[in-house]
């Protein structure tokens, strides 16, 4: 019985994951990833072009679990600020630990591999860079923040989380809690230094 092409699809995104978890990117082949599925190698080719293809594919499902779990800080929908970023910052550790594996393989990928540098650094990452700076500005606007300089500040603690969670989280197994609790240390009083962390 053939398979819906995005089962298939989803079979061999799984089976990279699960082999990442064992593996580090630059180890990880279309034959090992093909093992672990009931697909012919050839199949791979089929949905990706190559392994780095197959990384970014997982990466964007990740981020859009990210953004969904920050959107009521990021959207201001929340009233309470801090709460909002605590909350948010808290969701972000526990989807990066949860997929540490990946965002490793990524991470390493976007060093090296000019493709993956543009979705990585130049897409997610300045994303969230670029809708941060737009609720900072909107937040000084309205006295809400008094960041002096909303881009560079925005720019400077999602490449502390992107570092630090690298190095925490995906290679030395830290707790997320206490993960969250180090990033809500920096966050909380940058942005809201009058309130009580």
């Amino acid at each position: 019985m053939r398979r819906k092409p995005e089962v298939a699809e989803q079979e061999i995104l799984d089976a990279a994951e699960a082999l990442l978890s064992e593996v580090r990117f630059r180890d990880l082949t279309v034959d090992d990833v093909m093992a672990r599925t009931a697909m012919k190698r050839s199949n791979f080719y089929t949905y990706f072009n190559d392994r780095n293809e197959l990384v970014m594919r997982l990466v964007d499902r990740i981020a859009g679990e990210m953004f969904a779990a920050t959107e009521p800080w990021l959207s201001g929908e929340n009233p309470d600020r801090v709460a909002a970023l605590r909350q948010g910052l808290r969701a972000v550790v526990r989807i990066w630990s949860q997929h540490a594996a990946v965002l490793a393989a990524m991470n390493e990928a976007s060093h090296h591999d000019e493709v993956a540098q543009q979705f990585f650094r130049g897409g997610i990452v300045q994303e969230y860079i670029d809708r941060i700076t737009l609720l900072l500005r909107r937040e000084k606007r309205d006295g809400i923040t008094a960041v002096r300089n909303p881009g560079e500040t925005a720019r400077a603690l999602i490449l502390l989380n992107v570092n630090y969670m690298t190095e925490r989280v995906t290679g030395e197994g830290a707790r997320p809690e206490s993960v969250a609790t180090a990033l809500e240390g920096i966050w909380i009083p940058v942005l809201y230094p009058s309130a009580t962390v």
